[in-house]
């Protein structure tokens, strides 16, 4: 699939500045591997496979426009309570929000913030400057993906298994998103992910 966010969707608390043509280089090379790894797990391999190719054709099915640039309400209903949401889009070029770029980030700055010397892990240090764990920024980071993504009780992990029409919590987040339209992604299949703290448990 190709890319469906660039560098410039890295801005506000996942901004990456651009210090050369190298670094571009390494996140857009991120955005390739890390991309097709959290679609698959969003949507399942039938229905990413599906989207894949619904978007390769001069005109794209509605339906794939809209999972890729939101913009569309749907309904939820959260304790008995029917809310309208606005579904943001998997990479929308107008806001520059994707969940995607949120995956990305994370997994790029656990990839480039270290660098392997041989024998053990290493971080550069500029003159000047002190080094911060970075643990708790990626904390934040990640678990406001799993909010984009679809939060759901860790209860329902173990195996997970959908239930129609069921809703958790009254984000706009993709889980809501196909879960309100799965009459339309029939081949919908959700990995959930959970929450994570900065010491790992």
């Amino acid at each position: 699939m190709t890319n469906l966010i660039t560098y410039d969707y890295f801005i506000n608390d996942i901004n990456i500045p651009s210090h050369d043509v190298n670094s571009i280089s390494k996140i857009t090379n991120a955005i390739t591997r890390f991309q097709e790894e959290v679609l698959r797990s969003l949507l399942g391999d039938k229905l990413y496979d599906a989207f894949n190719l619904g978007l390769s054709v001069p005109s794209p099915l509605t339906k794939w426009i809209n999972l890729r640039d939101g913009g569309v309400t749907f309904d939820i209903v959260v304790d008995g309570e029917t809310i309208t949401k606005t579904w943001g889009g998997l990479a929308n070029s107008t806001t520059k929000q994707s969940l995607i770029a949120y995956y990305v980030y994370f997994n790029y700055r656990k990839s480039y913030d270290v660098f392997y010397t041989g024998n053990s892990q290493s971080k550069s240090m500029s003159e000047n400057s002190e080094g911060v764990d970075p643990s708790v920024n990626l904390t934040y980071i990640y678990n406001k993906f799993v909010e984009m993504y679809g939060k759901l009780p860790v209860s329902l992990f173990y195996p997970y298994t959908p239930v129609a029409n069921t809703f958790y919590y009254d984000e706009a987040s993709a889980y809501n998103f196909l879960m309100a339209n799965i009459a339309t992604y029939t081949d919908w299949r959700f990995t959930p992910k959970p929450i994570i703290n900065p010491f790992g448990i």
